[in-house]
C-alpha cells in the first residue's frame, strides 16, 4: 500500500469533523509548505462531499420514481374509477328512460281501468233500467 493510500485511510478512521478540525488547525502542514498534506486532505474532504452529493441525488431520484410510480398508479385507478362512473351513468340513463317508459305505461293502464270502471257502472245502469222498464226486479 502506498503512502498516499495509508494517509487516505487513516483518514477514513477519522470524524469528518475531525478530519477538518485538525486542518483547521495545522495538523496536516500549511498549503506553503511542498511536503504539506494539506492538497491531500482537501481532495479527501472534496470526495467525501461528492459521495454526499451523489448520495443526495440517488435519494432524489429514488423519490422522484417513487412519486412518479405513485402518480402513475394513482392515474390508473382515477381512470378506472372514471370509467366505472361512465358504466353507472349509463346504466342510471337506462333505468331513467325504462322507468319513465313504465309510468307511461302506467297512466295508459290507469286510463283503461277507469273507461272499464266506468262502462261497467254505465251497463250496470243499463241493466238495472232494462229490468225496471220490463219489471224483472
Amino acid at each position: 500500500m502506498s503512502e498516499q493510500d495509508e494517509f487516505v485511510a487513516l483518514l477514513e478512521t477519522l470524524d469528518e469533523s475531525e478530519v477538518r478540525r485538525r486542518l483547521a488547525d495545522g495538523s496536516y502542514g500549511v498549503l506553503t509548505d511542498p511536503f504539506s498534506k494539506v492538497p491531500k486532505v482537501q481532495a479527501f474532504l472534496r470526495s467525501k462531499e461528492a459521495e454526499r452529493s451523489a448520495s443526495a441525488e440517488a435519494s432524489r431520484s429514488a423519490r422522484e420514481a417513487a412519486m412518479l410510480a405513485s402518480t402513475k398508479e394513482a392515474n390508473e385507478l382515477a381512470r378506472e374509477a372514471n370509467t366505472i362512473a361512465r358504466s353507472a351513468s349509463f346504466a342510471a340513463t337506462a333505468a331513467a328512460s325504462a322507468a319513465s317508459e313504465a309510468n307511461g305505461i302506467a297512466r295508459s293502464n290507469r286510463k283503461i281501468a277507469i273507461i272499464a270502471i266506468a262502462l261497467s257502472i254505465a251497463t250496470a245502469i243499463v241493466v238495472a233500467a232494462i229490468q225496471v222498464m220490463y219489471g224483472t226486479k
